[in-house]
């Protein structure tokens, strides 16, 4: 995380620079930057402030290049926090615009993407391919949305982006999983953890290992599966440790992220090892509650007195000895193995 933190530092020295300049086109450049700096780092909330600051910036000085790329960012981080809510509701503004005709959608999509074919910009073309892949997959015409985020993949291994390439590749496995197609989605989940472990981000390269989990586990190579699943939840936790007592940021992330430890219990399950699929219940039932619990806390430290700031202080405490514990790698259980007699009372 220590290069992003350096990276952010000089990107706003570069932005108030690009201000006092009266350059307010690489002032929103810089803003970009900057959010996908704390992207990576999973600040994702910190990251929206950054991109609605440089979308509201870029409609002021009308650069389209700036709307876009502050709209696309807003966009994925909505869709990697799986707040469908909002999705559905600015799917839903799109769909009411055009009168609620879905053929009528899709030929503006089909507008826009012929007008970045024309001025050859790949960045628009592939952000309409995949405005176009999310449209056609809400009617469920799956070959089709497969067909366009493959087209937008190929086009973000042209440019080099990295982290879209990775997030795009991420969604083709997920397609092919669900057209029944394990090995085709093997294949783009090795790319994508290959890709991953060049980026410095836990979000990343844990939705990676969870991709190739999935796509084992459809190959029913349950070992392999099993690897994956617990490197992810490695990851996080160990991202997780180092979050609490300091920096609030991104604590969202880590609670809706348990993921990993289903798939971990549902594989248990599978080879019969049943005190293995408990033990990962409770321990995914054990990080919820810990983040539940860390996201109710309320910034209330100027209202304390000397005595409830000790005691905050000491639950908090409390709470990092409870993360660090979960943590910890546990034993594997022998499967079949019955449980020692409990010590008589």
């Amino acid at each position: 995380m220590g290069r992003h933190r350096e990276a952010i530092a000089a990107e706003e020295q570069n932005r108030q620079l690009a201000e006092q300049l009266g350059d307010k086109v690489n002032a929103a450049l810089s803003l970009i930057n900057i959010a996908l700096d704390y992207q990576q780092i999973s600040e994702d909330q910190t990251s929206l402030d950054y991109y609605r600051r440089a979308l509201e910036q870029g409609e002021a000085i009308h650069d389209r290049q700036a709307i876009q790329s502050a709209s696309t960012g807003l966009a994925r981080i909505y869709t990697d926090q799986r707040w469908q809510a909002y999705r559905f509701s600015q799917y839903a503004a799109i769909y009411n615009k055009m009168g609620g005709h879905y053929e009528d959608l899709l030929k503006a999509v089909e507008k826009g993407l012929d007008l970045a074919n024309r001025v050859g910009d790949l960045r628009l073309e592939a952000w309409f391919l995949e405005t176009r892949a999310e449209t056609l997959k809400n009617h469920y015409r799956l070959r089709e949305t497969l067909n366009d985020y493959q087209k937008a993949v190929e086009i973000f291994a042209r440019l080099a982006s990295v982290d879209q390439e990775v997030a795009g590749l991420t969604r083709v496995v997920d397609l092919h999983l669900s057209l029944h197609e394990p090995k085709l989605a093997l294949a783009a989940a090795q790319r994508t953890c290959e890709l991953a472990a060049k980026i410095d981000s836990v979000r990343i390269r844990s939705d990676a290992f969870d991709s190739r989990g999935r796509a084992y586990r459809a190959m029913h190579q349950r070992q392999e599966a099993e690897q994956d699943f617990r490197a992810s939840i490695a990851l996080l936790e160990s991202a997780r440790a180092q979050l609490v007592g300091g920096s609030d940021q991104g604590q969202n992330f880590f609670d809706r992220r348990i993921g990993a430890y289903r798939e971990l219990m549902e594989l248990r399950v599978e080879a019969g090892d049943l005190t293995g699929a408990v033990d990962a219940a409770e321990h995914a039932r054990a990080r919820h509650l810990l983040d539940m619990i860390s996201q109710g806390k309320a910034v209330i430290s100027h209202f304390l007195s000397a005595g409830e700031k000790q005691r905050e202080q000491e639950l908090t405490a409390e709470e990092a000895r409870w993360n660090a514990e979960i943590a910890k790698p546990r034993p594997r259980p022998v499967p079949g193995a019955s449980r020692s007699a409990d010590p008589p009372r």
